[in-house]
Parts: C-alpha cells; sequence; structure tokens
C-alpha cells in the first residue's frame, strides 16, 4: 500500500507539481488522422483531419464484435450456441476474431446473428449511424479490402 501511494505521490509531483501537464495542442502524431475525446462529457481534446475517411481495415472487427455482444446481451444468440460454419463453441469463435482477428470467424458470427454477412454489414451501418458515425460505411464485417467496393469501406 504504501508503494502504491509513494508512485501516486510521485506521479502527481512530476506532472502537477513541476508544471510539467501535456497539453493536448502539444501532440505531434505519426498519423494520418486522430481524435481524442474526453469519454465523460464528449469534448473534442484534440484532433487532426478527424474526418477524413480511412480504410478501417480489422478495426471494422469492432463493430462486428459490438453488434454479437449486443445481440448475446438481447438473447437472440448464446454463449452455448455452436455455430455451424465453422462447428465452435460461440465462446471460441468470439476468441478467435478478438485474439487472432479471424476473418472466418468474423464471417460465421455475422451469420449466425443475422443470417448472412450481407444483412450483418446491414446493422453494422445502422449501428454506426446510430452512435453518429457519420464517416463511417461497411460493405463487409472483416475489414478485407480485397473485394469490388473496398474502396467504399471507410471511416
Amino acid at each position: 500500500m504504501k508503494k502504491k501511494l509513494l508512485c501516486i505521490a510521485l506521479a502527481f509531483v512530476f506532472t502537477v507539481g513541476l508544471g510539467l501537464t501535456a497539453q493536448a495542442e502539444d501532440l505531434a502524431l505519426p498519423a494520418p488522422s486522430c481524435i481524442l475525446m474526453e469519454k465523460d462529457t464528449g469534448q473534442i481534446l484534440y484532433e487532426e483531419n478527424a474526418h477524413e475517411k480511412l480504410r478501417p481495415a480489422s478495426v471494422t472487427k469492432i463493430m462486428t464484435l459490438l453488434l454479437v455482444l449486443e445481440a448475446l446481451d438481447n438473447g437472440s444468440i448464446g454463449w452455448d450456441d455452436t455455430v455451424t460454419t465453422e462447428q465452435l463453441p460461440l465462446r471460441e469463435m468470439l476468441k478467435s476474431v478478438v485474439v487472432s482477428s479471424a476473418n472466418d470467424c468474423a464471417c460465421a458470427l455475422a451469420e449466425h446473428v443475422a443470417g448472412s454477412e450481407a444483412a450483418f454489414v446491414s446493422r453494422m451501418n445502422d449501428r454506426a449511424a446510430e452512435l453518429g458515425m457519420t464517416d463511417t460505411h461497411f460493405v463487409n464485417c472483416t475489414g478485407l479490402d480485397d473485394g469490388p467496393d473496398a474502396d467504399t469501406h471507410l471511416t
């Protein structure tokens, strides 16, 4: 407990006490675009090209996971379901998507939740709109950009 208090005190001294707090304006990030938002208020602390549409690649799977978890939460699917495309329990499928970005598992989960990947992608776009993601359009549940419409898979 003493070590923890000492660490907190030192952190305070070195950041606030010595006036070394970093300002969001001082950030220099090697990224084509970024945004930093305060989670409780939604206040934008820093942004650079925040509305530039870029290909999200496997970050797409965050929306895939959100919809799967919401389907679990509302009871339309269950943790003990066997996802027949891969013959794996849903629990293992979900782990595969989270840990190893498994595209086949993402597709299988999409089909399990919505009946087809196309129906699931429609739900992804609907959910993105509900979340205020006005600069986002999904064309698949994996983020792969090898399809004919890949140039429209953007966020």
